[in-house]
Order: C-alpha cells, then sequence, then structure tokens
C-alpha cells in the first residue's frame, strides 16, 4: 500500500512509549482511562489512528491490487513487526486458503453432488436458496429422525466425510510445506520475545 502512494486501511503511527504492553496496539484515550503513564522505556508503542480514507476508490483500488499480488504467496505481511496476530494469524489465513481450495475441490464437488443426488432418492427436499444448496429438514419430528438417518446414511454410501478430510489434510500439508519459512520465522521471533520477557522479568526481580 505504502509503495502505491496509499496509507493501508487500518493504518497506526509510531508514538511514545508505555509500560506493560509493548507489543500491543493502545489508544491514548485508552491509556488515560485506565491510567497508564506514557514512558519511553520498552521501545515505539503503535497507536492506532483508525481507518485512512475507507472510502477512498483509491485507496480501496491499491488495497484490491495489494490483496491480489500477495494472495497465493508465503504470509509474509504478518512476520513485519509485531501484529499481535502471531500463530493465529498465520494459522487462520492457512485455514482460509485451505477452505476457499476445498470449495474448488472436483472431488469434493463430486462427492456434494452424490451425497444430494442420494438424499433426493430418498423423497428428501433440496432447497437451493443462494447458491447454497442443503437439505431441507422438516418441522416434524420423526420425519426429522427419519431424514437423518437416511443422510447419515446417503454420506456413508458416497463417502462424503472421508473424500472431503482427504482433500482437507492434502491441502494443509501443501500450505503448511509452502508457507514453512514463515513458520520458522514466527517461531524464531516467538522465541526472541520470550528471551526478551524473561529478561524483563529478571530486571524487575521476578526472573
Amino acid at each position: 500500500m505504502l509503495d502505491a502512494g496509499q496509507q493501508p486501511l487500518h493504518h497506526y503511527i509510531d508514538a511514545s512509549s508505555k509500560p506493560e504492553f509493548p507489543l500491543g496496539v493502545w489508544s491514548e484515550a485508552y491509556a488515560a482511562r485506565y491510567g497508564y503513564e506514557i514512558v519511553t522505556l520498552q521501545g515505539p508503542v503503535l497507536i492506532d489512528e483508525g481507518d485512512a480514507n475507507p472510502d477512498d476508490p483509491a485507496v480501496l483500488q491499491a488495497h484490491s491490487d495489494c490483496e491480489a499480488q500477495l494472495r497465493g504467496q508465503e504470509i509474509p505481511y504478518y512476520l513485519h513487526g509485531d501484529t499481535g496476530l502471531g500463530e493465529t494469524a498465520i494459522l487462520g489465513e492457512v485455514n482460509n486458503q485451505v477452505q476457499s481450495l476445498l470449495l474448488a475441490d472436483p472431488d469434493v464437488l463430486a462427492a456434494k453432488e452424490e451425497w444430494l443426488t442420494c438424499l433426493e432418492d430418498q423423497g428428501i427436499a433440496i432447497s437451493n436458496e443462494n447458491d447454497n444448496i442443503f437439505p431441507l429438514v422438516p418441522e416434524d419430528k420423526e420425519l426429522e429422525i427419519e431424514q437423518a438417518l437416511k443422510d447419515v446414511a446417503c454420506k456413508e454410501k458416497v463417502s462424503l466425510t472421508s473424500r472431503y478430510f482427504d482433500a482437507q489434510a492434502q491441502y494443509e500439508q501443501a500450505l503448511i510445506e509452502k508457507n514453512q519459512s514463515a513458520f520458522n520465522t514466527l517461531a524464531e521471533k516467538k522465541e526472541s520475545n520470550l528471551e526478551e520477557a524473561r529478561r524483563i522479568l529478571a530486571l524487575n526481580g521476578l526472573g
């Protein structure tokens, strides 16, 4: 975004520092509310400045272009500085990519189609609402139980569950291998942060 001459949609600026929480994002108002004093002992604190022109077409276009450029690569943008996201962000991004791939996987799509066909053959009504295809659940409790048993039988017949999770495992393995350097960098940073935490605790007689 900066290379394109635009601020990121959600951006921060370097400001003064504060104790106890050097890696997070704070606002001056939040710090004042809870009585935190701004000091300069533990490095820069990032102050939340909110969105930068979120409705500007040029900003939105630059944001879209950056996402397209980074899509499918490793996950470097989570590793610049301390985002406060860490493992959650990287694992979440990998999971998002896995889910996107599963939505387009030919065998998973075929398995779902076979499952729905099996349900229809059993007399179960299928809804297609906004391209979201799913079986309609009857209001009658006995019919609902009967349909649930047919549903399980159809899933077993077409091996829906095993085909889905087999594909998921393959995509997860491939993406973990592809992003291994990102995971390695994260592990190194995590260990560095732990060492810094131990140092600060020791300086304050808590180590």
